[in-house]
């Protein structure tokens, strides 16, 4: 029988609510569509794709009408919809004639990286004639032409192979191009030389080429005998309006020698966390919780609250997960997971030197900058569950037969990163950070405000680290050889410490991550193996140092992660805080032990280690950042925690000197820093309230600041909320207490502070703040009242000092 309801239908109901899942008060017994509904999906389709005839040239020189559609959200370049594409070609439409951007090479001629170029090479071309193109039809439109078209071609030697050259600019690239006009076909050769240009942190090289392309156009009105109005002049003003001199620029390079993670080789395709699959198994949550569920309401009790949060993780997801990956084996799953998170961090890594060029080309769109954060939340979503699978699988092998899909994928992620979402909401319960609301719906799901409060708590912070995050990447896409083949060697009190705790220098622990990384490089899979028993050999292979057997072993060990039959089991010398995905800095997470070790299964009897480059070059970074931070955790009382601490204090007095330059740059104030408020500091008091870290006085606006520097690690979690609030907050010895002291005495004692500046402060008013490295979570925490505030560093970089006064609310 006919059905009028299709798969569009169905489609649209499940669009519009991103799950079959209709309303929270009633529970659902089947879905009806009614016929009509996937109309809208068919005609937004069709408006998107925009699909339009354009003149095209064919191989034997005939011109033709062609099929296309939109291939850019907001720029008008379109593709052929049915022809398989022989040439890298694409069209920019407008009302006065298309202009065909066409590489001169065949595709199948072309290697991979040879094909990445002309394709970067083709978008950048298309997108600086998308935006000159209003202006530029002006002189074009006495043009009798249907199209016109610019092939370009690159040099035969591949671009950016010698890494001497590409941060070195040629002063004789100008001349360097060739150009040839052929009726309307515009004919450039783009030199060798422009790989200088292109690692540059500037746009200059697209500047030239957008220079000669226009040249070309000119060249047309004049073989033409038409009136040229593209004079120098002109396409100078034109450059200048479209392409200013600065970051907007779309070819980016960056060595892939300083970040390994931009490195293409061995990578699969990416895939991200997917909706529709959370959605199911939020379907299934009331029922995998059984007798474990509370009845239908909201639930008050907070004690009732986090033991549903605890039944949630532990009896419903936890065994739902365990069941599904005893399907399969867990070796397989492994590689598979491990191969995707390689993907994942390539992905960020591109992030990094894409993100801020980004923003300057298409900032005229509202939506991009919403755009790129939700890319961030979907990438660090998908990754942290990735890594905690893998730590998970692991911990306690399987040993399935069943065959591994895509959407066996899709739902391992999701039960994990509902695991991590619940065990959060967990914490964020027992820590009253927030007042969170809980509740088994009619509909038979449970029911909680965490996702909105945590949305609106972070939509501020994420903001202003999104800007923060733009600022520091700002250049990544230039990195400095001279800082890219060099390293500072550890301190050798930390050496000397690292030893004693773990059994290997720093330094040789570094070099064993980078053997391994460009060993895992050279082979043609995304995961890299190898026999344990082969580890010493490969290790010595070619290192200019020599590693003993117990230098090799402790590397292992402090690296790898084992079976532990359970991932409830935890070994000696750790903790629960060790095995809960939803923590940050866990010392068995696949962030700090980036080798996996299978001693089981069709290993058994020849165990290997299973890695990736990228993730052992990650996992690096992230060792440095945790000693540098002062997070590494060591043993209590131990030589290695006290070498950390004496690195942390030297971080927190870089922020200070980095704040002092700034003032004594920007201003011609009275500064001193380190005063003391005690019987023996500057500042006279019978009791010690400490330093201050950078004490100015202003005399033209009649004002004291009193500043004191913190350089603590913003927080990644609910846990670690909660410790940056007591840090700052706690009532006894809370920064924010301790700096307020400071400020109450200066406030009753200014004219000791004329005394020690030798001017007369009584009529001064005292202002109190912090400045951080970085945003903290608790200024965007809205049932918190800061006493004073807090500035980042990032604030304060590009300001005047009439600037910070408005930060800090005060208007002269």
């Amino acid at each position: 029988m006919f059905s009028p309801f299709t798969f569009l239908d169905y489609y649209g109901i499940y669009k519009e609510k991103e799950s079959f899942y209709i309303d929270d008060n009633t529970l659902p017994s089947n879905v009806v569509a009614f016929p009509g509904t996937g109309f809208e999906i068919i005609k937004d389709s069709i408006l998107n794709e925009d699909p339009i005839l354009v003149p095209y040239e064919k191989e034997n020189s005939t011109i033709d009408l062609i099929p296309v559609i939109k291939a850019d959200k907001y720029l008008p370049k379109y593709s052929y919809i049915y022809k398989r594409p022989e040439y890298m070609e694409i069209c920019i439409n407008n009302d006065t004639m298309p202009i065909w951007i066409k590489g001169k090479r065949r595709l199948d001629s072309l290697n991979s990286e040879t094909l990445t170029t002309y394709s970067n090479f083709t978008q950048a071309i298309c997108f600086w004639i998308s935006l000159i193109i209003e202006d530029l039809k002006i002189h074009l439109q006495i043009l009798k032409y249907p199209f016109i078209k610019i092939e370009f071609d690159l040099p035969k030697e591949e671009l950016f192979k010698d890494h001497t050259k590409i941060y070195h600019k040629s002063h004789n690239l100008t001349n360097e191009f060739t150009i040839a006009v052929k009726a309307s076909t515009i004919k450039l050769n783009i030199p060798l030389s422009i790989d200088g240009y292109i690692g540059a942190n500037d746009n200059e090289g697209e500047r030239i080429l957008i220079e000669k392309i226009l040249n070309g156009f000119a060249l047309i009105l004049t073989n033409e005998k038409l009136s040229n109005t593209l004079t120098n002049e002109n396409i100078s003003r034109l450059i200048d309006k479209h392409c200013p001199l600065g970051l907007k620029k779309m070819l980016l390079l960056s060595y892939t020698k300083e970040d390994i993670g931009l490195d293409t080789r061995n990578l699969t395709k990416v895939r991200y966390i997917q909706n529709a699959s959370r959605q199911i198994i939020l379907d299934q949550l009331v029922n995998l919780l059984n007798d474990k569920c509370p009845p239908a309401g909201k639930i008050k009790d907070k004690n009732k609250k986090r033991e549903l949060t605890k039944n949630i993780v532990i009896s419903a997801l936890l065994p739902k997960l365990e069941e599904e990956i005893s399907k399969y084996d867990s070796i397989d799953l492994l590689k598979s997971l491990m191969a995707l998170y390689e993907r994942l961090l390539y992905e960020n890594s591109f992030s990094k030197i894409n993100t801020t060029t980004r923003i300057e080309c298409f900032s005229q769109y509202e939506d991009v900058l919403d755009e790129i954060k939700e890319e961030f939340r979907r990438l660090d979503e998908t990754s942290v569950s990735v890594r905690c699978l893998i730590e998970h699988l692991s911990a306690q092998p399987s040993f399935g037969k069943e065959i591994i899909s895509i959407e066996t994928i899709d739902t391992l992620i999701s039960i994990m990163s509902l695991i991590i979402f619940w065990g959060s909401v967990g914490d964020q319960i027992q820590y009253d950070l927030f007042d969170i609301e809980l509740s088994v719906l009619p509909s038979r799901r449970i029911g909680t405000n965490s996702k909105d409060i945590m949305n609106n708590f972070f939509e501020d912070f994420k903001k202003r680290r999104t800007h923060e995050y733009v600022k520091d990447n700002q250049y990544a896409f230039f990195p400095k050889p001279d800082e890219v083949l060099t390293s500072n060697p550890a301190p050798e009190n930390l050496n000397s410490s690292f030893i004693e705790e773990v059994g290997i220098a720093i330094a040789k622990l570094g070099a064993f991550i980078e053997i391994l990384s460009h060993l895992g490089l050279s082979q043609t899979e995304p995961v890299a193996s190898l026999q344990r028993s082969d580890l010493n050999y490969e290790i010595n292979k070619d290192s200019i140092v020599h590693y003993s057997e117990e230098e090799i072993e402790a590397a292992f060990q402090f690296l790898s992660l084992k079976n532990r039959d359970s991932v409830k089991n935890i070994p000696n010398g750790f903790d629960s805080t060790d095995i809960s995905p939803w923590r940050y800095n866990r010392r068995l997470s696949y962030l700090q032990r980036p080798i996996v070790y299978v001693n089981y299964g069709r290993y058994g009897n020849n165990p290997i280690l299973l890695w990736t480059p990228r993730s052992m070059n990650s996992g690096w970074v992230v060792f440095n950042n945790l000693i540098h931070s002062g997070r590494f955790k060591t043993k209590a009382k131990s030589k290695l925690e006290a070498s950390i601490s004496k690195i942390t204090k030297e971080r927190r007095m870089a922020l200070q000197i980095k704040a002092f330059e700034w003032f004594h740059s920007n201003t011609l104030l009275l500064i001193r820093q380190e005063v003391g408020i005690s019987s023996h500091g500057a500042l006279k008091n019978n009791k010690n309230l400490g330093d201050i870290d950078i004490l100015i006085v202003d005399n033209l606006n009649k004002i004291i600041l009193s500043i004191e520097c913190k350089r603590t690690e913003p927080s990644r979690n609910s846990k670690e909320v909660v410790e940056e609030v007591e840090k700052y907050l706690n009532k006894k010895n809370g920064y924010i207490l301790k700096h307020k002291n400071r400020h109450d005495w200066l406030v009753n004692n200014k004219y000791l502070v004329g005394q020690y500046f030798h001017i007369d402060t009584s009529q001064f008013v005292v202002h109190s703040l912090f400045i951080t490295n970085e945003s903290l979570a608790i200024q965007f925490m809205k049932n918190i009242k800061l006493e004073m505030p807090f500035i980042s560093m990032y604030d304060l970089s590009d300001k005047s000092y009439a600037d910070f006064l408005i930060l800090i609310g005060i208007n002269r």
